[in-house]
């Protein structure tokens, strides 16, 4: 019986694919949680400093898994209507459910965390491929 050669880069695929499953199956536990155990969707997140947000983001190497705008990559995306409410975000960022190593609050404050959800939010959802002339040929 012939033995197959794992290669690294079929390694970090798996690993990949791994992180995004967990960290997917993660935030829709979460999101499936009943009423009285969801955060409540009436706590609004304070206006904050974008810029700061994208430093911060850039700071604690966010990018490095969810890419350099939130598009995603080995961590899921964290743009437009993929971002979960800001107490979700939060919650899951000190506990999460996935392969993401935990960011408490001795690492990153809630300040900072308002603030880099900020920066996520006000990055534009992609264009739809239909709206692309070009790709409507």
């Amino acid at each position: 019986m012939p033995q197959t050669r794992i290669t690294h880069l079929h390694r970090m695929m798996i690993a990949a694919t791994i992180t995004v499953v967990t960290t997917f199956t993660g935030l829709q536990v979460q999101a499936q949680r009943p009423a009285q155990q969801q955060p409540s969707a009436a706590a609004a997140v304070p206006a904050r400093n974008i810029e700061s947000g994208q430093h911060l983001f850039t700071k604690y190497y966010c990018y490095s898994c969810h890419g350099s705008d939130g598009q995603g990559g080995a961590g899921v995306t964290l743009i437009g209507p993929n971002l979960p409410a800001f107490n979700v975000f939060r919650s899951y960022l000190r506990k999460p459910a996935g392969s993401m190593p935990p960011y408490r609050s001795s690492a990153i404050s809630d300040t900072e965390l308002v603030d880099i959800y900020a920066y996520l939010k006000s990055i534009p959802a992609p264009t739809r491929a239909n709206s692309i002339p070009l790709l409507n040929q």
